[in-house]
């Protein structure tokens, strides 16, 4: 009987973490960087700058078609700030949500400026990011997916009209 009361109480406790932890994300949510604008991030990946400059929108690229919408390519600059070598895919894992909350994550591709397969320290890279995305007004674009708690140095936000 003392294992089945244990065992019920470490559920509880684990089911209360999942929710504080929940909540804490939901309440960082505010605060996003505008195109242009370098964002630190410092996770297990490594230590690195992320400047995103620009934004494209086509209804067609390289004689393909959206599933959804619209194709994104993004441009952004990556710089390693640390002092280990950083794993490029690692560092550009990337989505972009809409306005009614549709995800798309970034495409690998060898049409794309694609990032180095590792980045020195002290290195930089122009990349390109595409996606497929429905249309909405404003868009946000997160990095370091599943590497850290999201924070406004990994986070961007723009709208339609920011959008060549």
């Amino acid at each position: 009987m003392k294992k089945l009361l244990l065992l019920f109480i470490t559920g509880l406790f684990i089911i209360a973490g999942c929710a504080e932890q929940a909540t804490s994300t939901s309440a960082d949510e505010g605060e996003f960087l505008a195109l242009g604008e370098t964002g630190a991030i410092s996770n297990m990946a490594g230590d690195y700058e992320i400047t995103v400059e620009r934004v494209q929108r086509f209804e067609e690229y390289d004689g393909r078609t959206p599933a959804k919408d619209y194709f994104y390519l993004i441009d952004i600059e990556v710089v390693n700030t640390g002092d280990s070598v950083l794993i490029g895919n690692d560092i550009i894992r990337s989505t972009l949500v809409g306005d009614n909350w549709e995800i798309s994550e970034n495409w690998y591709s060898a049409f794309l400026k694609e990032i180095p397969e590792q980045l020195q320290p002290g290195e930089s890279a122009e990349v390109e990011l595409f996606f497929d995305q429905v249309d909405s007004e404003s868009y946000r674009l997160n990095f370091a997916i599943g590497l850290a708690k999201p924070s406004s140095e990994s986070r961007w936000q723009f709208s339609k009209g920011d959008i060549e």
